[in-house]
């Protein structure tokens, strides 16, 4: 992660760590591992923070550029330097204030951008002449599908969440309500880094993988049930 220099993949990796050691502060009955939890969520956001603050220094640039790969010199010198992500944006958010209700329709980003996109841009923000995403997902759905879609697309990830929530709130075993936060921190990543990204396979592949397993965990004991008996029809009848 860190080599590739993809800076939404460590950014969401650092938040979702100081989530977990917080989670874990709030499921843990034990004052001992509250105690460490927090210290260990300290000792993480100093280190970094102050990691980063010194690759900012003089002295830190220049070792930076004589010891460290050009994938981490993209994470410490730009991490939130990157303005034809901003402005392909604010290309999506300018399509999705033109057409709110339904967007330009799904994978039309590159019409939304054709329209929206600035001249003098060309040359100075976009090497390319053509954009189909927006690089931002979220942006991505806004525009090319509308409030609709965007609702749409939440529908599922509420959903998943509401479920892990009922069931965090009903167990009482802590290592059982680690886990369930861990589910849940797994999806909140994969939605953060979407704001920097657009979907792919292989992620994708992940993502229904999550979602699959927070169905079956969450599932009540009469539905289970149901599904043993209907198995239990499909293996006789083979």
């Amino acid at each position: 992660i860190f080599f590739t220099g993809t800076r939404s993949a460590v950014l969401t990796l650092f938040v979702s760590i100081v989530l977990f050691f917080i989670l874990f502060l709030l499921n843990t009955p034990s004052r001992k591992q509250r105690i460490a939890s927090l210290l260990s969520c300290a000792i993480v956001i100093a280190c970094a923070v102050g990691l980063f603050v010194w690759l900012q220094t003089a002295s830190g640039t220049v070792w930076a550029h004589e010891h460290v790969s050009p994938g981490l010199q993209r994470l410490i010198f730009n991490v939130f330097q990157d303005p034809a992500r901003v402005e392909l944006a604010n290309i999506a958010w300018q399509g999705f204030t033109a057409k709110p209700l339904f967007g330009w329709g799904p994978n039309n980003y590159s019409y939304v951008f054709s329209t929206f996109v600035k001249p003098h841009d060309f040359g100075i923000l976009f090497p390319k002449l053509w954009y189909d995403q927006a690089h931002n997902h979220v942006m991505n759905i806004l525009a090319t599908t509308g409030i609709v879609g965007f609702l749409a697309y939440l529908l599922p990830w509420c959903a998943a969440w509401w479920l892990l929530w009922r069931k965090l709130i009903t167990t009482h075993t802590t290592g059982t309500r680690v886990g369930y936060s861990i589910i849940g921190l797994s999806l909140f990543a994969y939605f953060l880094q979407n704001l920097t990204v657009f979907d792919t396979p292989v992620p994708l592949i992940a993502l229904y993988l999550i979602f699959a397993c927070i169905v079956f965990l969450t599932k009540t004991k009469g539905e289970n049930e149901h599904t043993h008996c209907s198995g239990s029809r499909i293996e006789s009848g083979m």
